[in-house]
């Protein structure tokens, strides 16, 4: 007697399944790829907010006083730009990320992108010619918050001063 086939009973081949299994892993890895592509863009474009802002800073320094208003375009992972001197204490708004802003400070450090995990790298980097002292006088760390990917500074130099500040 013949055996009765049940209904409903689908056979897929070997190959459809390798082939289903082939299709998930090129998917899975091309979206691996895309993510990385696009950490290196934010790597980029902080690496250039870093040079952009270190010649700007340099430009008014060489002057003999300056004043310039400024705006960086900034990955929208990161909420804040800080300045901050580990040297002195902690005070003003921003007390809550002071300890995460340390945990980048090395050396020289004095500029901070916040939060650190976004910064793809770049969680401290050292802006010279900067009165450090001065911008975190009040504020330490201060901060410039990130308005829809820009974040805007005024970079100044008076008359007789050796070193330049950044405000809001």
């Amino acid at each position: 007697m013949r055996r009765l086939e049940k209904k409903g009973q689908l056979k897929i081949s070997f190959g459809v399944i390798v082939s289903i299994i082939l299709i998930v892993i090129f998917i899975m890895f091309s979206f691996f790829v895309i993510q990385k592509f696009l950490g290196v863009k934010n790597s980029i474009q902080l690496g250039q907010i870093k040079d952009d802002l270190q010649k700007d800073v340099d430009r008014v320094w060489k002057s003999s006083q300056g004043s310039e208003k400024k705006s960086y375009f900034v990955p929208n992972q990161i909420r804040l730009i800080c300045f901050a001197d580990f040297l002195s204490g902690e005070r003003g708004e921003y007390l809550e990320i002071y300890d995460d802003l340390k945990f980048n400070f090395f050396n020289k450090e004095n500029l901070f992108f916040y939060p650190s995990e976004s910064a793809e790298g770049f969680g401290g980097v050292a802006i010279e010619n900067l009165n450090i002292e001065k911008i975190t006088e009040e504020k330490n760390p201060s901060c410039l918050k990130n308005n829809n990917g820009i974040v805007e500074m005024t970079i100044k130099k008076d008359f007789n001063e050796n070193l330049v500040t950044v405000t809001e």
